[in-house]
């Protein structure tokens, strides 16, 4: 999937109108977030601990892990789900087997006689911004006339699903 824009700097700037002068900011964007084992992760045991490892992102953005697991048994419906943050450097972060257990387990799904599915989690991992953004991807932009502007900017994110 990755970053809506590769990283480095852009620059954003516009005449302006009637009611709005000129404007003009820049925006940092980071390098994309590389989930470096998720290929290993195709069935997380609930009773183990798992370590997820990264790369690449901005220096000071937060890394999310996100999980979530929904058993339909009947007319009834169970689901947890958690999230867990790290800071980028770190590059690793290793979920408790107590946070894992709490998530109900996979089973079918029946959905009629003849047919059916296997209910599945899904496990996700993004780099979020901090302070003032993705690696400042979030940055104040003046335009004589305005209040504030901000823009923003997506960070990279993978899922496994």
């Amino acid at each position: 999937m990755g970053n809506y824009l590769d990283a480095g700097t852009y620059s954003i700037s516009g005449q302006g109108g009637i009611d709005i002068g000129s404007f003009s900011g820049s925006v940092n964007v980071a390098p994309e977030l590389i989930w470096t084992n998720r290929s290993g992760l195709e069935t997380v045991d609930r009773s183990q601990p798992l370590t997820l490892t990264w790369s690449g992102g901005g220096p000071t953005t937060l890394v999310t892990m996100e999980g979530q697991s929904v058993l339909v048994q009947g007319t009834k419906a169970i689901s947890a789900s958690f999230q867990c943050w790290a800071r980028n450097p770190d590059g690793r972060f290793t979920i408790p087997a107590s946070v894992l257990s709490a998530l109900p387990p996979n089973g079918p799904l029946v959905i009629s006689p003849t047919v059916s599915s296997t209910q599945r989690g899904s496990l996700a991992i993004a780099t979020v911004g901090r302070a003032r953004g993705c690696a400042q991807a979030a940055s104040n932009m003046e335009a004589p006339g305005s209040r504030r502007v901000w823009h923003k900017a997506r960070c990279g994110d993978k899922g496994l699903g």
